[in-house]
């Protein structure tokens, strides 16, 4: 699979050939997610799960259980019951990408994929007082000085870690890649200061964008997202072949 084809879906892990979720539930139902607060899952996955109660009639309890890039969470999916009230919000990595690279505790296809929630890019994005106004200027100026840049990412093996990987490939940099928990602890590292840049979902930077504390460089997908109509495209910044959505 290239990684162009990776999707970030909304998979709902209830056990190997189980029933989808009953017509009528007759008890709360637990959704999972495996990033800490304030990354995309936690973006995406709340207004998912306040439409969901309004068709299910029943409340939807909301579990952490970050840590491993998402591992943790589909471990313990892999224990619970396979009668439908125990749903995942996640992305494709730890299952798609993992298996291939680490020995795991579950078996990806034993969870039941129910839907696919949007497919966006992601952002490369510095803080606003960056020297770095475009993307070409951060790679002039990583390769002047490559031992004090990095990047970050919420996890390895991630689509957004193999987006790095590929964009630092393409330009020619040896810089560090800095792996944390989630959207939300990587984002509190650019601000903080401990990481110049990192490549962010889409869902978790555009509120910081907005209110002017980070500036977005690039989009990774092929074309201009329409949530920031202004910021071009890595193929647009002179990689032609770049397009990759999450």
């Amino acid at each position: 699979m290239r990684i162009s084809q990776l999707i970030f879906c909304a998979l709902f892990a209830v056990g190997l050939l189980c029933p989808a979720l009953a017509e009528h539930p007759d008890r709360p139902i637990k959704m999972v997610f495996g990033y800490p607060p304030g990354g995309a899952p936690d973006i995406l996955g709340r207004p998912l799960t306040q439409q969901m109660v309004q068709g299910l009639g029943q409340p939807i309890v909301i579990e952490y259980k970050p840590g491993a890039s998402d591992t943790i969470a589909a471990e313990y999916l892999s224990r619970q019951p396979a009668d439908g009230y125990t749903l995942h919000l996640k992305n494709t990595g730890p299952l798609t990408i993992f298996p291939h690279l680490r020995h795991l505790t579950y078996k990806p296809l034993n969870f039941t994929p129910i839907g696919i929630a949007p497919s966006v890019g992601l952002v490369l994005v510095v803080l606003s007082d960056s020297p770095a106004a475009d993307l070409n200027t951060l790679i002039q100026l990583a390769k002047r000085d490559p031992a004090s840049w990095s990047h970050g990412r919420s996890g390895v093996g991630g689509v957004g870690h193999l987006v790095g990987e590929k964009l630092t490939t393409a330009a020619s940099l040896e810089i560090t890649h800095i792996p944390y928990k989630g959207g939300g602890p990587v984002m509190n590292a650019l601000l903080g200061g401990h990481v110049p840049f990192l490549i962010a979902s889409l869902g978790s930077a555009a509120n910081y964008i907005k209110s002017g504390l980070v500036r977005a460089l690039a989009v990774s997908s092929a074309q201009r997202s329409s949530t920031l109509p202004g910021i071009p495209t890595i193929a647009e910044s002179g990689f032609p072949s770049f397009g990759v959505t999450n």
